[in-house]
């Protein structure tokens, strides 16, 4: 299962590798079937340091959670409830699956979080 992808992955990982990441077209062997080459690892942030890196994979979760901690000035406090909360069950379930960057309503919620600050800075200018 996610266990096995893991110890399998990182079994193919130097020091660099987890700094930099192996890359997209990042491919390894299943441990348990030596005939089977994987592309990915399903627990998106482990997926994302063996394609990236751990270096951009803390870019990326630090943007994530600036956004989603960030108070804003919003009047609309349904909305960003909503969106906020989108987010966080997305991050709950991008622990069993890798979904970053197939999942649209997480960059739209994204989106919604950074332009609010942006539209009430630009209405008083």
């Amino acid at each position: 299962g996610r266990l096995i992808e893991l110890i399998s992955v990182f079994k193919h990982f130097s020091l660099s590798d987890y700094l930099l990441g192996k890359g997209i077209g990042f491919e390894y062997l299943n441990i348990e079937n030596e005939n089977e080459f994987i592309h990915n690892v399903h627990m998106t942030p482990f997926g994302l340091i063996s394609k990236f890196g751990v270096l951009l994979t803390f870019c990326m979760y630090i943007l994530i959670f600036y956004y989603l901690f960030k108070k804003n000035n919003s009047k609309n406090v349904i909305l960003n409830v909503f969106f906020k909360s989108i987010i966080i069950g997305i991050l709950f379930f991008s622990l069993t699956e890798y979904s970053f960057f197939v999942n649209l309503i997480l960059w739209m919620s994204l989106g919604y979080l950074a332009s609010v600050n942006r539209s009430k800075l630009c209405a008083e200018s």
